[in-house]
């Protein structure tokens, strides 16, 4: 949907354009409702709390029935956004319907990347026990290190907006989940690490920003 297309832009829309791109809610096909659900999410849900409303009141168009898979993805993020957003953690009712065993199945996840498998082994080097890409909501985290509710992101260069190091609105709202759902997240970007091991100093560079966290032997 357009307004799908402004929150991955990361562009807020004006009020009367986004209510354009809304209305009327209850001609929106299906996937159009769960693109636009999410989009709302990407935004942090800051909009008019009347186009809120219709939106979430459309969802109940699949009670009894089964939404797509990719449908079904984008719902299980909103409702981690909703519950990092408690001013509208309520709309989350509106999504009741969703199959408990379907939400609960495992997000799909990209095999490791070369870059993960090197920051898991250097956390293991370092004497961490690591467990990797640990289903959590809606989201697949690459590492965590359960003993110190730690999660570890290891971002690669599709996690930013082309040629920056600004984070993209999908990369920034599985930030806002991780950090309601764990006590600590630590963030590592590629340039970082890159830059670390030309250096010849990953196991330094890693210990630091643990380190800052209070993540200590």
């Amino acid at each position: 949907s357009m307004l799908l297309a402004f929150a991955r832009l990361d562009w807020k829309p004006g009020a009367a354009l986004v209510e354009k791109a809304l209305a009327p809610a209850a001609e929106i096909s299906d996937q159009g409702l769960a693109n636009c659900l999410f989009a709302c999410a990407l935004m942090s849900f800051e909009m008019d709390a009347s186009l809120l409303v219709d939106l979430f009141g459309q969802c109940s168009r699949w009670a009894g029935s089964t939404p797509a898979d990719l449908a079904v993805s984008q719902l299980r993020a909103v409702l981690d956004a909703l519950d990092v957003h408690p001013e509208h953690r309520h709309f989350a009712e509106c999504l009741s319907f969703l199959d408990p065993a379907q939400t609960n199945n495992p997000p799909s996840s990209a095999a490791a990347s070369g870059f993960h498998r090197d920051v898991a082994s250097a956390l293991v080097e370092l004497g961490w026990e690591v467990e990797n890409e640990v289903p959590r909501g809606a989201y697949v985290v690459d590492c965590v290190v359960h003993s110190e509710d730690l999660a570890v992101e290891v971002d690669g260069p599709y996690h930013f907006y082309h040629g920056t190091q600004h984070r993209i609105a999908q990369s920034r709202m599985k930030m806002k989940a991780l950090r309601g759902s764990f006590r600590k997240v630590l963030t590592i970007p590629y340039w970082e690490w890159l830059k670390a091991r030309e250096d010849g100093r990953t196991l330094q560079h890693l210990e630091d920003e643990l380190r800052k966290l209070g993540v200590t032997k």
